[in-house]
């Protein structure tokens, strides 16, 4: 079967590009962009993280956190 669709070389101006990352630095990354507000002020939901690595925690994670 051959498409018709027409081939558009054209990147979207609206578009970012794909970032490639790791499952511990997507949640790194998601955590870090974690608000909560509280009487009308926003503040980081997460403001560190404490990990004893090598007793049972995602691998990478280290890594990740100093990205």
């Amino acid at each position: 079967m051959v498409s018709t669709a027409p081939k558009s070389t054209d990147k979207l101006v609206d578009q970012e590009p794909t970032v490639a990352l790791t499952v511990a630095q997507a949640t790194v990354r998601f955590l870090a962009n974690q608000y909560v507000e509280h009487d009308g002020e926003r503040h980081k939901f997460f403001a560190g993280c404490l990990g004893i690595f090598g007793h049972g925690n995602v691998a990478g994670i280290g890594q990740a956190l100093l990205q």
